[in-house]
């Protein structure tokens, strides 16, 4: 349970930090636009992961019962 509070938590701190990183676009939007992608790399990984974890739970929860 704690693994995917910490998914939750990271996604929902970069769903936050798009929505700021909308709000502030004009200056520095090369910087901003570099910082968007390394997030959104972050992001991808996070959803790769809580896929990974439901289907190692679905298996775990097929083979235990």
């Amino acid at each position: 349970m704690k693994e995917l509070l910490k998914i939750a938590t990271m996604m929902y701190k970069a769903m936050q930090s798009s929505d700021a990183m909308m709000d502030d676009m004009g200056e520095g939007s090369t910087m901003m636009d570099f910082n968007m992608s390394s997030k959104l790399h972050n992001l991808k990984a996070a959803r790769q992961l809580a896929s990974e974890i439901t289907e190692s739970g679905a298996k775990l929860y097929d083979l235990l019962g």
